[in-house]
């Protein structure tokens, strides 16, 4: 069985490719609401009215939740966690370091920049 840390150890390339594309795709997310709408209607099958879908994006913008630098703020990795645990209390809870492996994030933030917000 091939662990996580090494699987990474085994392909830092790929993960650096993979986390460089989804920080760009959830800032492109972010950043325009037609990316949001292009991907929500190739994705999304239940009938939600267009203002309604338009609100989706807005809040989800308006709360940091698009990862746009990663995701691994302490206090984002806290807020976003703590929403989840609301809903799901009775799965375990994880802590940062069980998850993420901030190396390739921060190797993707050096090479992109990153974005206050």
């Amino acid at each position: 069985m091939v662990t996580p840390e090494a699987y990474e150890q085994a392909h830092p390339e790929e993960l650096h490719r993979l986390t460089r594309g989804m920080i760009r795709a959830s800032r492109a997310l972010n950043d325009d609401f037609e990316n949001f709408r292009k991907v929500y209607d190739h994705n999304v099958t239940v009938p939600v009215a267009d203002e309604d879908i338009y609100d989706i994006w807005k809040k989800e913008r308006d709360s940091s939740g698009f990862a746009i630098d990663g995701e691994l703020s302490e206090e984002h990795w806290q807020k976003q966690m703590g929403l989840f645990y609301e809903l799901n209390p009775d799965l375990p809870k994880i802590s940062r370091n069980d998850v993420i492996a901030e190396n390739f994030v921060a190797d993707a933030l050096e090479q992109l920049g990153a974005l206050s917000g």
